[in-house]
């Protein structure tokens, strides 16, 4: 299931509340601008739910986190408005499970110019093979990339990326003139060159690195 820049007709009515005491710190992007985040409101999107399928293959499976599971599934409807921080790069809400939004969205430019909408929620990862420190796989349509080595049966809690992709919310370490990266990268076979820049971005924003 790929991005389309369609889903922008679904993106949040983003509803701006009275400024005062509203913005927060201005934030660092990967490339080098800043975003300030405001107080308002963002609604859910129609179609929400099928860009977050539970994934099993031979190395790993992923699904979002029950909480979230059951309120994507069983409580959400297509225009429930939730109370959110927004800019001009999207909306992330107020409500959290596993200490992170349970959804966020954010606009994003593909490298070939198109525009759509990045949708993120909180999920679970696990390994169902041994990995190696350095590895890079493939599985099931998947390039998994990971930075330490983990065992069969490890679990690591990750932001699932509408696309799909993830990304674990532990990270490096930060190296000189570099800044912090997941631990543990999943691209969709064919989309990572595509949209890189911006799931950074998105994962820097939620995570604070």
């Amino acid at each position: 299931m790929q991005i389309k820049p369609v889903l922008a007709a679904f993106l949040i009515g983003i509803a701006l509340i009275s400024a005062t005491n509203a913005q927060i710190s201005a934030q660092r992007n990967t490339d080098g601008t800043a975003t300030t985040w405001l107080a308002g409101q963002m609604s859910v999107p129609n179609g929400l739910a099928d860009l977050f399928p539970a994934i099993d293959n031979e190395a790993f499976t992923c699904s979002l986190v029950s909480p979230v599971e059951n309120w994507l599934r069983n409580r959400a409807k297509p225009g429930d408005v939730s109370a959110a921080m927004v800019s001009s790069r999207g909306s992330i809400s107020l409500d959290k499970e596993a200490g992170y939004p349970i959804l966020a969205m954010f606009t994003i430019k593909a490298s070939d110019g198109s525009l759509g909408v990045l949708a993120v929620m909180p999920g679970t990862l696990r390994f169902k093979i041994d990995v190696e420190a350095g590895s890079v796989l493939h599985s099931g349509g998947f390039d998994i990339e990971t930075e330490q080595a983990f065992k069969a049966g490890d679990s690591v809690p990750v932001l699932y990326i509408a696309g799909p992709v993830i990304f674990s919310v532990r990270a490096t370490e930060a190296k000189a003139g570099s800044r912090p990266a997941p631990l543990v990268r999943v691209f969709r076979t064919g989309l990572k060159l595509k949209y890189l820049t911006d799931w950074t971005n998105a994962w820097r924003i939620e995570t604070g690195h």
